[in-house]
C-alpha cells in the first residue's frame, strides 16, 4: 500500500519536470514567447531607425494613377542624395 503512494509521487514529480524541459526548449530554442517578452521591455527589443526627410516625403505622395499625379510625384522626388547613408552602412557591416 505505501509503495502505490511513493509510487505516484514519483510519477507526479517526473511528470512536472519533463514538463518544465519542454516550456524551457520551446521558450528559448523555438522563440516561443518572444513576443510577450518584447512587450513587457524585456528580450531582444530592435532598436527603430529615424526617418530621414526623403522617406518621410516619399510617404507624402499621391496614391492616383493618373499620369499628372504620377509626373507630379516624380519630379517632386530628390533623386540626388540617395547614397547619403552609405558611409553609415559600411560602417556598420565593417562592425559584423
Amino acid at each position: 500500500m505505501k509503495n502505490r503512494g511513493n509510487a505516484t509521487l514519483i510519477i507526479v514529480i517526473v511528470g512536472v519536470l519533463i514538463f518544465a524541459l519542454v516550456a524551457f526548449f520551446a521558450i528559448r530554442g523555438f522563440g516561443l514567447g518572444q513576443k510577450a517578452l518584447n512587450k513587457t521591455g524585456q528580450g531582444n527589443v530592435q532598436p527603430q531607425p529615424e526617418q530621414d526627410v526623403q522617406v518621410k516625403a516619399l510617404g507624402a505622395q499621391s496614391s492616383s494613377d493618373e499620369v499628372g499625379a504620377i509626373e507630379k510625384d516624380s519630379n517632386n522626388t530628390n533623386l540626388d542624395n540617395l547614397d547619403q547613408g552609405i558611409g553609415d552602412v559600411d560602417k556598420d557591416l565593417g562592425n559584423l
